[in-house]
């Protein structure tokens, strides 16, 4: 994974799977978050190409969503950072992927940490 997960940092080489960056917005509203998976075995076509449907799918119909990008190692970790104009914005990002991709994401992905979401998360997040 991108970042170590122990107090040490370690360098570990990725792969940008997929990802877009709008114009970065500083109002005090945003949101980010990341979140560590592990692929399961021989899920990692499959897992590129969601990935690639999932920043298409924020891009075109999110306009909230200011970054979006998804990181794998070659041993199946993945690290994906996520940034929003706000909490609203990010709740609808959760939308869609709950409708439209967390089937798919459940059926690639055999451990995943829970999101760290930092910024003005309202208590909705």
């Amino acid at each position: 994974v991108c970042e170590a997960m122990s107090s040490s940092l370690a360098v570990v080489a990725c792969a940008s799977l997929a990802g877009f960056t709008r114009q970065v917005t500083d109002t005090g509203l945003e949101v980010m978050w990341t979140t560590l998976a592990t692929l399961r075995s021989s899920m990692a076509d499959e897992f590129s190409q969601l990935c690639i449907e999932m920043v298409g799918a924020a891009r075109s119909r999110e306009g909230g969503t200011q970054l979006f990008e998804v990181f794998a190692s070659a041993d199946g970790q993945v690290q994906m950072f996520e940034r929003f104009d706000s909490s609203a914005a990010a709740l609808e990002h959760l939308s869609f992927f709950d409708r439209d991709f967390a089937h798919r994401w459940d059926s690639c992905v055999e451990a995943c940490a829970p999101l760290r979401v930092c910024g003005a998360a309202d208590e909705a997040l």
